[in-house]
């Protein structure tokens, strides 16, 4: 079960906090990736012999 969950209007609001990328964790390794741009995507990170991030897509305002 996923905890740590991020609310709709805590994902809307994120921003960068002036870094290239900011991941915030929604738990279970689902992450909401922020851009300095304002772009925002959903990443998943799976375990197969390594961590890899597979992306979900975009995250529309």
């Amino acid at each position: 079960m996923a905890t740590n969950l991020l609310s709709a209007a805590h994902c809307k609001n994120a921003n960068s906090n002036g870094a290239a990328i900011r991941k915030l964790s929604d738990g279970d390794g689902l992450y909401l990736w922020v851009y300095l741009d304002g772009r925002k995507y959903w990443r998943l990170r799976y375990w197969q012999a390594r961590k890899n991030p597979f992306p979900l897509g975009s995250a529309h305002s």
